[in-house]
């Protein structure tokens, strides 16, 4: 009997050979991405060499794919450093969960539309600046009545 991690390699293998037809990738460069993870057969990579390697490959066979990810990298970015600059701390789900509110969506953080997505990183990162701007000009002021009195 197999167990789940096996069975995941099991379709992961396949998925990777698949992507790799669809690719149109000759057998010496399947060969050449299995050795860059220091195997000589796609059977003995892991569950996560295997993901990667295939995430990879989606990623370079769609190129509207890889723009969606930074753009979701960069609004996690952004969401991140608001929250800091709010002096509270975030994870990863609290943050996605911020995103999906602020694009009111209940399908995911996945589901956000590309052209959201950079709305919404401007908007987290002008309300950055912003409250940057106002911590600055808070400080001045208070280290200005501090002198004069």
């Amino acid at each position: 009997m197999m167990t789940l991690m096996e069975k995941q390699q099991r379709l992961l293998l396949k998925k990777f050979h698949t992507l790799c037809g669809k690719a149109g990738l000759r057998q010496d460069e399947k060969r050449a991405m299995v050795e860059s993870c220091g195997y000589t057969s796609s059977k003995e990579l892991t569950v996560p060499e295997l993901v990667e390697l295939c995430n990879s490959l989606e990623l370079s066979m769609r190129p509207d794919l890889k723009e969606l990810d930074r753009a979701r990298k960069r609004l996690i970015a952004s969401i991140f450093a608001w929250r800091e600059a709010m002096g509270d701390r975030a994870n990863m789900n609290e943050v996605k969960g911020i995103a999906c509110r602020a694009a009111k969506t209940e399908n995911g953080f996945n589901s956000i539309k590309l052209e959201k997505l950079r709305s919404l990183y401007s908007a987290f990162s002008k309300k950055t600046k912003d409250m940057a701007t106002v911590e600055e000009l808070t400080a001045k002021e208070l280290e200005y009545k501090a002198w004069v009195n």
